[in-house]
């Protein structure tokens, strides 16, 4: 009987420890990309404090907002959790540097949208200002199709 209920226990933490793709998309040039993917990536791992001086206006995102939800998405979405990740980039004419980051959760064999964060950057600025930050759970995530879009 113990057996049997190891058995299922084990089944059931195997199920729970659950895999996350993440695809990347950027109109960034190659010479902003490390900055943009590294405000991001801030954003992602819980390190908020590093974005907020760098924010436009306060109408951007609330700051405290964005440091518990950074704090959340960086315990829920792990980098040791991440199994593949991607980047595509798209050209267009704009001169705002934009980067869309969505996470997926795999779940039998289909990739289902767990979280979004979209951030746009005026690089022109010295230093740069943050200009949208959209971070986005569950059914509010956008998928777009950016290669048959007109941007």
């Amino acid at each position: 009987m113990k057996y049997i209920l190891c058995a299922c226990i084990v089944m059931i933490s195997i199920q729970l420890h659950a895999q996350y793709q993440i695809k990347n998309v950027t109109n960034a040039e190659i010479d902003e990309l490390q900055t943009i993917e590294q405000v991001v990536n801030w954003i992602q791992y819980g390190q908020s404090d590093q974005v907020i001086p760098n924010i436009f206006t306060d109408e951007v995102i609330d700051k405290i907002y964005l440091n518990i939800e950074s704090k959340s998405i960086s315990m829920t979405y792990p980098r040791d959790e991440i199994s593949k990740q991607s980047l595509s980039k798209i050209k267009d004419e704009s001169t705002i540097v934009w980067y869309e980051r969505t996470i997926f959760k795999e779940r039998k064999n289909k990739l289902k949208p767990a979280y979004q964060i979209y951030v746009t950057i005026d690089m022109e600025k010295s230093p740069y200002e943050i200009l949208d930050l959209f971070l986005r759970r569950g059914k509010k995530v956008e998928i777009r199709d950016h290669e048959n879009e007109q941007l």
